[in-house]
């Protein structure tokens, strides 16, 4: 097992030392052979928190509800017993928020920004990017284990890629990828972020043509790991490499491809919890799976009314193209508008895209 070497991570804490001379791998090629790559200002991440805060309490400032809420917390909010923490380690649970953004503007202005998004565009080389989904999952001191899946076999989308597309390489069969934003520091105990290195690469449809790498069991699992070693064997990888997000400084993010199996351990911490966002983005254009998302009860009110063989394209209002590909001469007028710490990232993206 390995972890992320936090000089390699694109994270608040160096992005804001534009002049740190620690080489740092290309975005482009370490998702493409790993699968995933390792973005807030700390006002960003401080109100994040805060909104997630009122959003588990069910308060919510745009008077939405989210898709799918978490159970309601009533301890008054505490700066010093984030997520209603008592002390208790008894019986603790993850808190899953399915699109926050729909529940706090503050929340969607940050999440849906084209600074966000730039990121994707150019580690895929995507012509546009589209915001599809966010979650949140806040994991309290002693929160159990998330177990290993795959993002994409949850998002009914489709689309036919054809020769003439923009993609190069493995990105022309890319459908989802996911940043995933840390609220709190990574530590060994955190229960942070995992990856199977290469499990992208691996079988995507089953025979029967469904995709492959869901997982009902999702929670408390005692080998939450069990799902992608076992997938490894099949393609006969004997031993699957995992990577820890451990080190990852919150407001950081890590990227990562929608067929890349992914999950995280136990918050083993006894007093501080790890918080954290996973935003899906897709190309812009792509469309709706309609019958499976018909099925969805995630998924089904953003296809209402669209008849089997109908029009199938994604609501603008509801999933955005919040990025679309400029020109080398737009983007370097475009990014020195843009605070030091994003310029600098955004054109070394641009560089090794």
């Amino acid at each position: 097992m390995s972890s992320f070497n936090p000089s390699a991570v694109a994270s608040a804490s160096n992005l804001s030392n534009p002049s740190s001379s620690t080489p740092t791998p290309s975005p482009s090629a370490s998702f493409n052979a790993d699968g995933f790559y390792i973005s807030l200002t700390p006002s960003e991440t401080t109100s994040l928190r805060t909104s997630l805060e009122s959003l588990i309490r069910h308060s919510y400032p745009s008077s939405t509800p989210p898709t799918k809420p978490c159970k309601k917390i009533n301890a008054p909010p505490d700066p010093q017993k984030p997520l209603g923490f008592t002390g208790n380690l008894q019986n603790t649970k993850t808190l899953q928020i399915v699109n926050t953004h729909l529940s706090n503007p503050s929340i969607s202005s940050i999440l849906r920004s084209p600074t966000l998004a730039s990121y994707i565009g150019h580690l895929t080389n995507w012509p546009s990017v589209r915001y599809i989904q966010d979650q949140a999952w806040l994991k309290p001191p002693n929160a159990p284990s998330l177990s290993f899946h795959r993002d994409r076999p949850y998002i009914p989308l489709k689309r036919e890629l054809t020769e003439n597309d923009l993609d190069g390489g493995y990105h022309k069969n890319v459908r989802i990828v996911t940043l995933w934003i840390t609220l709190d520091d990574i530590e060994e105990d955190s229960g942070g972020l995992e990856f199977a290195v290469g499990s992208h690469t691996w079988l995507k449809t089953s025979e029967e043509g469904y995709p492959v790498g869901a997982n009902s069991s999702f929670f408390g699992g005692e080998d939450y790991r069990y799902m992608a070693s076992k997938m490894g064997k099949d393609e006969g990888v004997e031993v699957v490499e995992f990577k820890e997000t451990v080190g990852l400084k919150a407001g950081g993010g890590s990227f990562h491809d929608g067929d890349t199996y992914h999950g995280s351990g136990v918050n083993r911490s006894k007093t501080l919890p790890r918080r954290g966002i996973g935003i899906h983005f897709s190309r812009g254009d792509v469309e709706w799976d309609v019958e499976k998302a018909k099925g969805s009860k995630v998924w089904k009110e953003f296809v209402e009314g669209v008849e089997e063989g109908g029009e199938a394209k994604l609501s603008e209002e509801d999933f955005p193209i919040v990025w679309t590909r400029k020109t080398e001469g737009e983007w370097e007028e475009e990014i020195k508008s843009e605070k030091p710490s994003i310029k600098t990232a955004l054109k070394n993206l641009m560089t090794n895209r």
